[in-house]
């Protein structure tokens, strides 16, 4: 997820890289533990480092995502 984002941030504008990130980022996250209240908080994250930082407490958490 983590290697995604950052291609995403190297090839786009911040904006609309975070507008792709908060569609795609929601099915890797899908089904697992605390990803109700991770997709929450990803919808309104409005920088890259948000996002990576948001997902970096939801893993945090309980090992919820992977960092691929």
């Amino acid at each position: 997820m983590m290697r995604h984002i950052k291609l995403k941030m190297s090839f786009m504008l911040d904006k609309v890289a975070v507008c792709e990130l908060r569609g795609q980022l929601s099915y890797y996250i899908k089904g697992k533990k605390h990803s109700a209240q991770c997709r929450e908080k990803l919808n309104s994250a409005e920088k890259c480092e948000d996002i990576i930082e948001i997902l970096t407490q939801w893993n945090a958490l309980d090992g919820g995502g992977t960092d691929d």
